[in-house]
């Protein structure tokens, strides 16, 4: 089974960026030194409920999104316009990010069972981010707005086994992108 992306251009990312240490890396984004125990049974419950969340899965993403902008406005300067009154062609945009984030969580799901992939993708989508100069803690604003978008859509089926597992999921992928994101 393919990685994310194919090893010549993982030795290549590998020789670029210098892993700083993590404490130097905690420090810098205010981020926990220990990695999320993402155990076997939160990777279940992750499983079992994407099936209710993958046909939704772009609107929620969308909601994360538009509350992370009406939180912290100058995040329309990161995706483009969430206003299709504003600018139409800055509204598709922000829309094909949502896509797009939704189809890498697609990806992400189907490489649940295999560590190694979760972290090479996590760590490959954090480059990305830290290619465009998206500050690490947008990341976490994601998470959080993420699991509020998720309760308010999927409401009486979003149990809090689900909220906690997906929170530790979102949170191990995190760690691994903001490794990627020192710049």
């Amino acid at each position: 089974m393919g990685g994310c992306f194919g090893s010549n251009r993982r030795r290549t990312i590998d020789r670029i960026v210098e892993k700083p240490s993590w404490e130097r890396v905690a420090s810098a984004r205010g981020m926990p030194l220990q990695l999320p125990d993402f155990e076997p049974h939160d990777k279940t419950i992750v499983a079992e409920s994407w099936k209710l969340l993958r046909s939704i899965f772009p609107d929620l993403i969308e909601s994360a999104f538009v509350e992370m902008c009406r939180r912290v406005p100058r995040l329309k300067l990161q995706f483009g316009n969430v206003d299709v009154d504003d600018d139409e062609e800055r509204h598709m945009n922000f829309l094909k990010h949502v896509w797009d984030v939704s189809f890498f969580f697609d990806q992400l799901l189907l490489y649940l069972p295999f560590k190694s992939k979760l972290e090479e993708c996590s760590f490959h989508i954090g480059l990305v981010h830290a290619s465009v100069e998206v500050p690490a803690w947008y990341v976490d604003l994601f998470l959080v707005e993420f699991i509020r978008a998720a309760q308010e859509t999927v409401q009486l089926e979003w149990t809090p086994a689900m909220e906690n597992a997906w929170a530790v999921f979102l949170r191990y992928l995190c760690y691994y992108m903001k490794d990627a994101m020192i710049f």
